[in-house]
């Protein structure tokens, strides 16, 4: 059984949720079953975090034309096309075979089954976020692939209802396979973190669905602000946040830290207060079970999602509710290592693993098979 991988997303997002599945599913999918053999398309030597396996192959793609080719959003249609005409050569002997695309591409006549994976409904879901010329292109793209698959998988059932709610794509063509979380993440022994007091920790991007605005608002109202810092893990400030931190009067109650690996995080999982997932809208959220499984409680918005993955181990709020918030805050700091949430948490967690998510892919494969001749 042969599969071409198409690894764009390590080229545009390679720290990213998307990134990190396929980086850990494809060797081990490899290493699962030796009949299995995985071509990778990819414009870096070995991807993001990558391991390396005899029978995952990587076909060198060049140039990077989504690199030398800028604004991006005004050429992408050109740079799209003559992109997928690249892959077209690279893959001249490996078209019957199954094509998986990290994210949303389509090569014209292929001739083998093709899987694509769902990841959320955001661009449709919230268009007047997304309103650039290139975020058009990408949602008619999106719903291309989705519709000529032979089969869809979905990282959670919330994402396929709302693929159905958006997307006309008959049930029997979906999979869902949850994702998961790193090894690294779970209770260490001993721990190091920049914090000198107790904290709240938020990670991540902070556009509008990411609902940061929300949380700064509820801190700045927090009667624990002066005791409790506000640990924030992302890419520097905006100028707007940078001034609504002035106004708002944090910036001796707020610390942001510049993205960091996987074992630093961990750490500070391990020591915070409690993790903040206050977004209004997410596919899966792995950083909910990140946190769950170093024993840090977890302070998240009522979303279909953190339901899917958490069940009742969070402490919940309403993300449209500033007081909700700050309610939900309250209660941390009042249960403060209330060791049942913990457990539960910890419990949770351990329900969702790597090596699982890369066998149900490999079923899905598997059940494609008899219609690729490779």
């Amino acid at each position: 059984m042969q599969v071409v991988v198409d690894g764009i997303i390590f080229e545009l997002n390679s720290r990213g949720g998307v990134a990190r599945l396929f980086a850990e599913i494809l060797p081990r999918m490899c290493q699962m079953d030796d009949a299995t053999e995985i071509h990778l398309l990819t414009n870096r030597r070995h991807g993001y975090g990558l391991g390396l396996h005899p029978h995952l192959q990587m076909i060198p793609l060049n140039p990077p034309l989504d690199r030398l080719i800028r604004p991006r959003y005004i050429f992408q249609p050109i740079t799209t096309w003559m992109t997928t005409r690249i892959k077209q050569r690279a893959t001249r002997e490996l078209r019957r075979m199954i094509w998986h695309p990290t994210y949303y591409t389509l090569l014209p006549d292929w001739r083998g089954p093709v899987v694509i994976t769902v990841h959320d409904m955001l661009y449709e879901m919230f268009p007047h976020t997304f309103r650039r010329l290139d975020d058009r292109f990408f949602r008619q793209q999106k719903q291309r692939c989705v519709q000529q698959a032979d089969a869809v998988i979905c990282i959670s059932e919330t994402t396929a209802q709302h693929l159905q709610s958006y997307i006309n794509v008959p049930r029997d063509k979906i999979v869902v396979i949850p994702l998961a979380y790193s090894t690294a993440f779970r209770v260490l022994k001993e721990t190091s973190s920049p914090v000198h007091k107790p904290y709240l920790l938020y990670i991540g991007g902070r556009r509008a669905y990411k609902n940061f605005d929300r949380l700064l608002e509820s801190y700045r109202r927090w009667r624990w602000r002066e005791e409790v810092s506000l640990v924030v893990v992302g890419n520097p400030w905006s100028p707007q946040e940078r001034q609504q931190i002035s106004t708002y009067d944090l910036e001796g109650c707020i610390l942001r830290m510049n993205p960091v690996d996987d074992t630093q995080l961990a750490h500070l999982y391990n020591q915070a207060l409690a993790f903040v997932y206050p977004s209004l809208y997410e596919g899966f959220g792995i950083p909910l079970l990140e946190a769950a499984a170093c024993g840090c409680p977890v302070i998240s918005s009522d979303i279909p999602s953190s339901r899917e993955v958490l069940g009742d181990v969070p402490i919940y709020f309403d993300p449209q509710d500033t007081d909700s918030l700050i309610d939900a805050m309250d209660v941390a700091v009042a249960e403060a290592g209330n060791s049942s949430r913990i457990e539960r948490g910890l419990l949770r967690a351990q329900q969702y693993s790597w090596d699982r998510c890369a066998r149900q892919t490999l079923q899905v494969y598997r059940a494609l098979s008899g219609k690729s001749s490779g």
